[in-house]
């Protein structure tokens, strides 16, 4: 499950160092979604406050957030490497 992530998150910084389509983060975001609740399971989702569709609102927007700061540590890493 670690080698997962690890492969998630070097795609999302590869995308940016490459300079792929900013849209890739969203795959890459829902991913980290589907990671998640592999690796938490989904008890979490019963005991959410709002719900399971808030439950998995909330990871997606942050999982989002973090694809797209990966995606611009990728970006700058093309700046800074050249």
């Amino acid at each position: 499950m670690q080698f997962l992530l690890v492969v998630l998150v070097w795609i999302a910084v590869y995308a940016g160092y490459k300079g792929w389509p900013l849209y890739t983060v969203l795959p890459v975001g829902g991913a980290l979604v589907i990671w998640n609740l592999m690796y938490f399971g989904t008890r979490a989702m019963r005991f959410a406050t709002g719900g399971p569709p808030a439950y998995l609102l909330r990871i997606s927007i942050i999982n989002v957030i973090q694809a797209t700061a990966l995606y611009g540590a990728g970006l700058g890493l093309h700046y800074l490497i050249g």
